[in-house]
């Protein structure tokens, strides 16, 4: 099932100071490559390398000692990119043909807008 437009979104909480920086700072992340490359993959150099088109990358970078560095992990849903995403070198090579398959296949979700109300139930 493909996800609902919502899910994966981030909201800036009307209390802020500041919200309309803060929506800079989003979109800032989620259209330039290299802001969305360092918070989402780390320091190219050391973290990861890209490789072949830029598209796909390899972990960590081949200048460092696997055995030393930290895999850069951080959660990322909030601003996830579809188009600036990347590979990583060494994966199923079936995946991209695997991922078409399914999206043909795929329907919406009709329970997912649903929200309960536990609230009056309780």
């Amino acid at each position: 099932m493909p996800t609902m437009a919502i899910s994966n979104g981030m909201a800036i909480p009307k209390s802020a100071a500041n919200p309309e920086r803060s929506l800079m700072v989003l979109e800032k992340i989620r259209t330039d490559a290299k802001y969305y490359n360092l918070i989402t993959y780390g320091l190219e150099g050391y973290h990861y390398d890209l490789i072949n088109d830029g598209k796909n990358m390899v972990t960590p970078s081949k200048t460092q000692d696997a055995s030393k560095v930290q895999p850069y992990a951080i959660v990322d849903w909030g601003w996830r990119n579809k188009p600036l995403m990347k590979a990583v070198a060494g994966g199923w090579d079936g995946l991209d043909k695997l991922n078409d398959e399914f999206s043909k296949m795929s329907k919406p979700d009709i329970f997912s807008p649903i929200s309960m109300d536990y609230v009056t139930i309780l």
